[in-house]
């Protein structure tokens, strides 16, 4: 529209110039505006003439000679190069033409663009308009009184007029503001906008970054990029529940808004930047209609500590999209979600678990690098690569699953997870790694590989360095019958035949009688006693929501265990010098991932030399008997074999099962 306006006005002002000196004509005593094209149409009857008032001053104007309104204006886009402006002006409402009476109706574009030296100016009720860069650039102008005539105020209007520090009232006859009106007007505290306004439009208010109040009309259905960008003082603002539209970089660098945030709902995108470095902001909805989260739309909102939930519907979340927000502890991901890409959430320190959507098929380049407090987190069957650096420094994770579907895994992808000892690999076939920051601290985790592939994985290189391997879901059961299990993933024994899976769900220490119930569908980690016939055995998954109570402590990976924890004493299933049974420790040892040991309190236990072993599921059980040296007692080990005395361990006394400990 600025092209156009230039051409139209070098038109007439070529073909129609006229000199004015008659003193009859200063009836107007004041300086007089430019055109604005946006407002005024200007019509084949539209006339520019020159003025030159008393001090020098040379002004243009243009009116139409059909009609009886005129726009008067001054150089366009040149800074007060007609002579000096007074530090204090006031727009007439009437210019005269030969005699002939004009109202003055609108501020044209550029009319003041750049006169530092104005301090005040009052504009007339006459005004209709204020064009493109009225008062751009007047830094000396302190206050400015909008009249309620006014219903246009065009892009730029006031750019950079850094001294206006009282508050600005835009009366509710404006509808319309533009682009960068008020932008980087930093000594600004406060705005009143026209209720009758619709859209604030792009960097409407950037930079004012002493603006600590303003109040967006209901009417309001857009707000645009950059409308409030680096209004670092605001601290509290409300979008009506009418927009439908928030622009990129809207709220950026507004570090002291600390209200929560509730984005409406009919707003579909999150842009780019939108919410950057709003590092009070504690709070935000995100509703149901957004279907974006663009790059950085998060970015730095370091006080964040509610948990996030993103809606059902949002397919994409950008780059550093929610990067340093180091206070969330949860973020809830909807499995609609297909792209998360690099640093989405990088630096989110305080995130203590995450589910990765089932349709996302890459983990990008630092995507949870930083994630400190991250202690688990699922990686969905689909994903076919984990990027340069995505969990690095991720130093709580204590364990990770990767799926078949994995075949690339780049550099540094788990560097620096110090607190990582439980790697579980579901591909049979060990992916190819090229770099040794993959898993750096290998050494000291156990790698659970599929039944059937450890001697792949014993084999392979890179892989065969992991402290231990054992096959996933598999339970090998010894000669003796027993065996202690853990697996890092929920189980289903209701299919499998020749092997029960028990947890010691509680512990009589009045009659010293340990029960153990059976089970079938087992969470992962939980730890189980095994009876059966000697073999190995593979597990099916499934998902499972039992909870159990069970004095069986699992682990996945090889643990430290002492033989007194707290005021409790622990136990280790194993073939000792008594046969099989549960000894207690000398000293502190090391158990191997995928086993269980027995922890009961030790005042219970304390003196007891046998206790009586009830499987819910069998009608004989194993009985307590706490008188063993009489002669007639039948006692036989549990490979069979008579014995004459039970000493420690798990034996058959009188047809009934007793652990001597």
């Amino acid at each position: 529209m600025k092209s156009t306006f230039f051409c139209i006005r070098e038109k007439y002002r070529i073909t129609q110039t006229i000199t004015i000196t008659n003193k009859t004509m200063m009836k107007a005593k004041h300086l007089i505006f430019t055109l604005l094209a946006l407002l005024v149409r200007m019509t084949a009857f539209a006339q520019t003439w020159t003025w030159i008032d008393d001090n020098g001053t040379k002004w243009d104007f243009s009116y139409e000679a059909s009609g009886s309104n005129a726009t008067l204006f001054k150089g366009t886009y040149t800074p007060c190069i007609s002579g000096t402006i007074p530090t204090v002006l006031t727009i007439p409402t009437t210019v005269y033409v030969e005699e002939t009476p004009y109202n003055v109706t609108a501020i044209g574009g550029g009319a003041f663009y750049g006169c530092s030296s104005l301090t005040s100016i009052t504009i007339p009720n006459s005004i209709t308009a204020i064009g493109d860069r009225a008062f751009s650039g007047c830094t000396g102008l302190t206050s400015i009184t909008i009249p309620s005539s006014v219903t246009y105020i065009g892009s730029y209007a006031f750019y950079g007029c850094t001294g206006l520090t009282s508050t600005i009232n835009i009366p509710d006859g404006v509808t319309y503001i533009g682009s960068y009106a008020f932008c980087s007007c930093t000594g600004l505290t406060s705005i009143n906008i026209s209720n009758n306004v619709t859209s604030i439009r792009d960097c409407t208010f950037a930079e004012c970054n002493n603006l600590t109040s303003i109040t967006i009309p209901n009417g309001v259905t857009s707000i645009g990029a950059g409308a409030f960008a680096g209004c670092s003082d605001l601290a509290s603002i409300t979008i009506p529940n009418g927009v439908t539209s928030i622009g990129e970089n809207a709220f950026s660098g507004c570090s002291s808004l600390t209200s929560s945030i509730n984005i409406p709902d009919g707003v579909t995108s999150i842009g780019n930047n939108t919410f950057k470095n709003c590092s009070s902001l504690t709070s935000v909805t995100i509703p149901n209609s957004v279907t974006t989260i663009g790059d950085y739309a998060f970015y730095g909102c370091s006080s964040l500590t509610s948990s996030i939930n993103i809606p059902d519907g949002v397919t994409y979340i950008g780059c550093y999209a929610f990067q340093n927000c180091s206070s969330v502890t949860s973020i809830t991901i909807p499995n609609s979600v297909r792209y998360l890409l690099y640093n989405a959430f990088k630096g989110c320190s305080g995130l203590t678990s995450i589910n990765i959507p089932n349709c996302v098929t890459s983990i990008q380049e630092s995507t949870f690098s930083g994630c400190s407090s991250l202690t688990s987190i699922n990686i969905p069957e689909g994903v076919t690569s984990i990027g340069t650096s995505a969990f690095s420094g991720c130093t709580g994770l204590t364990s990770i699953t990767i799926p078949s579907s994995v075949t690339s895994i780049d550099n540094y992808a788990f560097n620096k997870c110090t607190s990582l000892t439980s790697v579980t690999i579901l591909n049979p076939t060990p992916v190819s790694i090229y770099y040794s920051t993959v898993f750096p601290s290998r050494n000291n985790a156990t790698l659970y590989v599929p039944y059937g592939s450890k001697a792949a994985y014993e084999a392979a290189t890179y892989w065969q360095d992991f402290k231990e391997i054992i096959e996933t879901n598999t339970v090998n059961v010894g000669s003796t019958g027993f065996a202690t299990y853990c697996s890092p993933n929920a189980l289903d024994f209701s299919g499998v035949t020749d092997i029960k899976a028990y947890v010691a769900s509680d512990f009589d220490s009045g009659t010293n009688t340990l029960t153990l119930t059976r089970v079938t569908e087992v969470p992962a980690g939980e730890g189980l006693y095994i009876v059966g016939t000697a073999g190995s055995y593979e597990i099916p998954e499934t998902t499972t929501d039992a909870v159990y109570s069970n004095l069986l402590k699992g682990v996945t990976r090889a643990t430290t265990v002492s033989p007194t924890d707290g005021s409790n004493t622990n136990f280790i299933l194993s073939n000792g010098s008594h046969g099989v049974g549960f000894y207690t420790l000398s000293a502190e040892g090391e158990l191997a991932g995928g086993k269980a040991y027995l922890q009961l309190p030790t005042a219970s236990v304390a003196g007891v030399k046998a206790l009586n072993l009830v499987f819910d599921d069998d009608a004989t059980g194993i009985d307590f008997n706490p008188v063993l040296s009489k002669e007639e007692r039948v006692i036989y080990n549990i490979a069979g074999q008579r014995v004459s005395k039970a000493q420690k361990g798990l034996y058959i006394i009188d047809g009934k099962k007793v652990f001597i400990k």
